[in-house]
């Protein structure tokens, strides 16, 4: 499992908003430019990015490892 996976594991077993933070603080950016390239306006791909984490980090879906994260 690799890393962020790991965190994202520990999150969602123990609710500690530092691993969620770090996967934020790796994803943001890599996130926003790709939202970009479809929406074509920054401050609309803020928006949905936020809204992706958000997502992530309130509805908690489980991450099975199939994939990488």
């Amino acid at each position: 499992m690799d890393k962020d996976a790991e965190n994202y594991q520990l999150f969602l077993e123990t609710g500690k908003d530092s691993y969620f933070a770090d996967i934020v603080l790796k994803y943001k950016d890599g996130l926003l430019l790709f939202i970009n390239t479809y929406v074509v306006d920054m401050a609309t791909a803020e928006d949905l990015s936020i809204d992706a984490f958000t997502a992530l980090g309130v509805k908690r879906p489980k991450f099975k490892g199939n994939s990488s994260f």
